[in-house]
């Protein structure tokens, strides 16, 4: 898929109703929906969209186009918006056998966004424990929990910041 810069409408289940300009780089099929990877030109890179959650899409040229067929066209291809679990297979990818967990607020990403980014790149992310972690993100805020960082630090998970878990991501 080329990357292609468009304006939406997007309905997010953590931050409710926005209007983005955004440039999408990748497609690829998630459980529940088509899953859009693009970078946002207010909030920033590595973002992840529902295409079933876009309600309108603005093509570059001020047309205004069906999310699903303008997708659809870029890839080549007919697009499913659901799927069973058994369809989605195994993802591979550069954090593959890698787990991660999150503390505290992240300032560019939503953990919704956070799950999505890490299991397109063959990563887990877990929640709560820190049993197997290989790394523990701490984000800033009152959320962030010295339990999670001290027991993620005495089983020897690597520990880092949301720029550093950025880094980690292939552009």
């Amino acid at each position: 898929m080329p990357d292609v810069t468009c304006t939406i409408d997007y309905d997010s289940s953590a931050s409710g109703y926005s209007h983005r300009t955004v440039t999408l780089h990748r497609a690829r099929q998630g459980v529940a929906s088509v899953m859009l990877e693009a970078t946002c030109h207010t909030r920033g890179p590595n973002r992840v969209f529902r295409l079933d959650r876009i309600r309108t899409l603005v093509d570059s040229s001020g047309v205004d186009r069906d999310p699903v067929a303008f997708v659809a066209s870029l890839c080549g291809t007919d697009i499913r918006l659901t799927c069973g679990p058994d369809d989605a297979g195994p993802q591979i990818g550069p954090l593959t056998g890698k787990t991660f967990a999150f503390t505290g607020e992240l300032s560019r990403l939503s953990r919704a966004d956070v799950r999505q980014i890490v299991e397109a790149r063959g990563g887990r992310v877990v929640g709560g424990g820190v049993a197997g972690l290989s790394h523990l993100v701490v984000g800033t805020g009152d959320g962030v929990s010295t339990r999670k960082i001290n027991a993620a630090r005495a089983q020897g998970a690597t520990i880092i910041d949301e720029d550093a878990f950025l880094a980690l991501l292939p552009r």
